[in-house]
């Protein structure tokens, strides 16, 4: 089935639980390389949740995402399908608690798993295609596989476009998980608009997931205007972060871009990498940036004071900036007490929650006041 997506290059969101996940890191890496994927939760093991107690829906659901994410590093999306469907009062009220925009169901089913033979499949989902319904299927059913090519002609056949359920579910929004009425909307639109901050190809923007450090190096670099045509390949800072050879190119350039953002953002003392434990330089280009690297990096870019206090202990002191944060480092203090008093980001009283993971959607409302405040925001 993943194959016959890919090849046909067909949109789907697969909801995926967390016990099938650990069966097979070959499948799950298939998956997370096909951008037109989308990957939704099904709990963590393969039961009807009306019949369990909080603690286990609390362990469960979302357990499908989870297991995906730690296998593959790969983006989510926000919704839950409940196994078989079940769900009651509590079951939606946990999904949301964990994050979940939207549990969801399905509004036609061939009954697949059952066995019925792929020409049945094919004309029973034919027989109740509408516009906005959404299918049904199994990667575990005995058939389904062989009825999915002829599945994808014969919709299209009728005019209808395939698309993920965020595509679906979004409207005329940009992303389907940032609203008209989500503080990070404008900031989303602009950044996404702009190409600093893109969403995913599925339909949504990611918002509530963190920030990779790639990707923040990317959008400083290019909205500071600080990105050049010519890259130097002959000395990469980070063993981590290389120049595509022969073997690793993609043809998409992608990696060369990335070599080439994180070597210019870090040049210009924006960021910086770290010793690994064999002591080689590393970058950890997918890792999710924290609340402090991001006050660094805009406090950096700012022109904003960032050296630490003179004297152990003193209150960092500037001519404009008095604040003082109990749990920010001392090397840090300075940097992060000038970008809250510039309104960048907040603090609440003396806490600054520096190792906290930056979301996207956060980042992208720093970021465009950063570029809003130095004067280089697009109209």
């Amino acid at each position: 089935m993943l194959r016959t997506l890919r090849l046909t290059a067909t949109p789907a969101t697969l909801f995926l639980t967390g016990n099938a996940n650990l069966a097979s890191q070959e499948i799950v890496d298939t998956i997370a390389r096909d951008p037109l994927l989308e990957v939704a939760d099904h709990a963590g093991h393969h039961v009807d949740l009306t019949e369990r107690d909080t603690a286990f829906l609390k362990e469960n659901i979302g357990g499908g995402v989870e297991s995906y994410r730690q296998m593959t590093g790969a983006h989510t999306s926000f919704f839950f399908r409940p196994p078989g469907g079940h769900f009651n009062p509590q079951v939606l009220a946990i999904a949301a608690q964990k994050g979940f925009l939207d549990t969801v169901t399905w509004d036609s089913s061939p009954g697949d798993y059952l066995g019925p033979s792929a020409a049945a499949i094919v004309a029973n989902i034919m027989s109740t295609i509408r516009p906005g319904r959404i299918v049904l299927l199994h990667f575990n059913a005995p058939n389904t596989a062989n009825a999915l090519p002829q599945l994808i002609r014969s919709i299209k056949a009728r005019g209808y476009k395939l698309v993920t359920l965020s595509q679906l579910l979004k409207g005329s929004r940009a992303f389907y998980d940032v609203r008209p009425d989500d503080p990070a909307y404008d900031a989303v639109s602009y950044m996404s608009r702009t190409g600093l901050l893109r969403g995913f190809p599925t339909g949504d923007y990611g918002a509530m997931e963190g920030l990779s450090r790639q990707d923040l190096a990317r959008a400083l670099v290019l909205g500071l205007g600080l990105h050049t045509t010519e890259v130097d390949t002959s000395h990469p800072t980070f063993a981590d972060v290389l120049p595509p050879t022969s073997d690793t190119a993609d043809g998409s350039g992608s990696q060369m871009a990335r070599f080439d953002y994180i070597e210019e953002a870090v040049a210009h003392g924006l960021m910086q990498g770290g010793k690994g434990s064999d002591g080689q330089a590393l970058f950890w280009p997918k890792a999710t940036v924290r609340r402090i690297d991001l006050a660094l990096a805009v406090a950096k870019a700012a022109g904003l004071p960032t050296s630490p206090p003179t004297m152990p202990g003193a209150t960092t002191t500037t001519s404009t900036i008095t604040l003082r944060f109990t749990d920010v480092p001392a090397q840090a203090q300075q940097a992060v007490a000038a970008v809250v008093a510039a309104g960048f980001m907040s603090a609440d009283g003396d806490t600054f929650r520096p190792y906290d993971p930056e979301s996207r959607g956060h980042a992208a409302r720093v970021l465009l006041r950063l570029f809003s405040a130095l004067g280089l925001a697009q109209k």
